[in-house]
């Protein structure tokens, strides 16, 4: 699907969110608000929130180069994931039918059909993290293009877990809360720390069960209800996780797109990033393939190519250093 996608107008979309069918004097009537906005700004809350989620073309340019400062377009950009088309149009659209609610999807797609609540399940190395962070960009700035606000809310087990008692809980479900009363993606990374299966027989591990039975609360009210918000979860310890708990999310494997067409497809880009156009990329392939899989008896992994690279680099910059 096309990237320049464009929804209803701005102020309709943000207004179906915050108001639903039953819209305030002042949003049906453009020019009066207009007209009142000093008092509007000082009496009218509602008023006060519909601003600050409204993007404007000055606040959309704010926005965009505080993203390609914190996700550079070069390194976040889709023509990089080689090989996960398929991973990244099933993220992308389910974000524009539940977050954006593009009409054209919502016409032919069912609730259902593109899941609210997605796991990436794959070995470490086969690009969970950066497959995440190239769509959730994306995400972004067709949101905002869109007039959407989206919230990015990124969790991980160090933002939630607290020494004290009940302390987990509370976080996450403040988080959690919060992430599901506006438009919002949600990504939760090493997701086997917080829906790993527990016997819930010592003190820490009925804290844990609680916290998981707080996170299937908000999953169901996530999958079943209207909410704005997509969930991305990602991990390498699918099995580990509690199975009422998996039940709520879609699965989608990384470990079953690895092909030599893709590794292949890895090394001659970064043959050409690296400049080093005298090298032959089958035989390169071949040679990083036999080295892993004699040194360490695993399958290798996009993710080890570019570690490879980066470390003949730093070797040949050492010397000039």
């Amino acid at each position: 699907m096309a990237s320049k996608i464009r929804v209803a107008s701005n102020d309709d979309q943000l207004s179906e969110f915050l108001f639903g069918s039953v819209r305030p004097w002042w949003d049906r009537q453009p020019w009066l608000r207009r007209l009142f906005v000093i008092p509007l700004k000082s009496v009218d809350k509602s008023y006060s929130r519909w601003s600050k989620a409204r993007v404007s073309p000055r606040r959309f340019r704010k926005i965009q180069e505080r993203l390609d400062r914190e996700y550079p377009p070069d390194k976040f950009s889709p023509a990089n994931l080689i090989g996960r088309d398929k991973e990244f149009n099933t993220l992308m659209d389910s974000f524009r039918l539940h977050v954006l609610r593009h009409p054209m999807l919502a016409k032919y797609f069912g609730r259902d059909e593109l899941p609210k609540a997605i796991c990436l399940a794959g070995d470490s190395g086969t690009g969970k993290t950066f497959l995440t962070m190239v769509t959730l960009r994306q995400m972004l700035l067709e949101g905002y293009r869109a007039g959407v606000l989206v919230t990015p809310v990124i969790l991980k087990g160090s933002d939630v877990y607290s020494e004290f008692y009940g302390k987990s809980t509370r976080q996450l479900g403040r988080f959690l809360d919060y992430a599901s009363s506006v438009p919002s993606v949600v990504y939760i990374d090493e997701f086997q720390s917080f829906g790993r299966k527990v016997r819930g027989e010592t003190g820490a591990e009925i804290e844990d069960t609680r916290l998981q039975d707080e996170l299937n609360r908000w999953l169901d009210k996530i999958v079943s209800g209207k909410t704005r918000t997509l969930v991305v979860v990602a991990t390498n310890a699918y099995e580990k996780i509690r199975e009422d708990i998996r039940r709520r999310l879609t699965k989608v494997s990384l470990n079953d797109g690895v092909t030599r067409e893709m590794l292949l497809a890895v090394v001659e880009d970064s043959i050409k990033r690296e400049a080093w156009l005298g090298l032959k990329a089958e035989d390169l392939l071949d040679l990083m393939e036999r080295e892993v899989t004699m040194r360490r008896r695993a399958s290798l992994t996009p993710s080890d190519i570019q570690e490879i690279f980066r470390e003949v680099r730093k070797s040949k910059e050492a010397p000039l250093r």
